[in-house]
């Protein structure tokens, strides 16, 4: 996942976080893992200020630069999350 050209379009904090999941299998904020959980009403209600006026900038984002099975459901989260580096 680089598209560093995308990735700094989006808010820093956010960027950061999603970097740190995808790359890292790291566990994301709650505004986060909804975005990767594809749950519309939790992204929406426990995004910021700044994550709620760039929502479709965010899901654009993971949709087209992130990898399909890190993404779309709480099942695949899981399971990336229980993937480390050297397991990938």
């Amino acid at each position: 996942m680089k598209n560093e050209e995308a990735l700094f379009k989006l808010p820093p904090h956010t960027a950061i976080q999603i970097e740190r999941y995808v790359d890292g299998h790291q566990t994301p904020g709650d505004f986060v893992k909804a975005v990767f959980e594809n749950n519309l009403a939790t992204a929406v209600m426990r995004a910021d200020p700044v994550n709620l006026e760039a929502l479709k900038q965010i899901v654009s984002y993971v949709f087209w630069e992130t990898p399909g099975e890190c993404r779309g459901s709480s099942e695949n989260v899981k399971a990336w999350l229980a993937q480390t580096q050297g397991g990938k």
